[in-house]
């Protein structure tokens, strides 16, 4: 496994090396908290809808709990 050191610009993006983001075959990253730890997961891209918000709750805001919730499923 390598490793590297990422700084959080002041906009909370950070950059994923180049020689990483060349391996893997899309540009779409499922990120989890997994204690002190944040895990990058690339997601695959298909033509399959993953979460569209005008299909769950009429588009209308939810709370970010049932949010997660919705996109946890979605995914399953």
């Amino acid at each position: 496994m390598s490793t590297a050191v990422l700084k959080v610009f002041g906009t909370g993006q950070i950059t994923i090396p180049k020689k990483w983001r060349e391996k893997r075959k899309s540009n779409i990253f499922l990120a989890k908290e997994e204690g002190n730890k944040i895990i990058l997961e690339p997601v695959e891209e298909t033509e399959e809808k993953i979460f569209d918000a005008n299909d769950f709750n009429d588009g209308e805001g939810v709370e970010i709990n049932e949010f997660i919730q919705a996109l946890e499923n979605s995914l399953k």
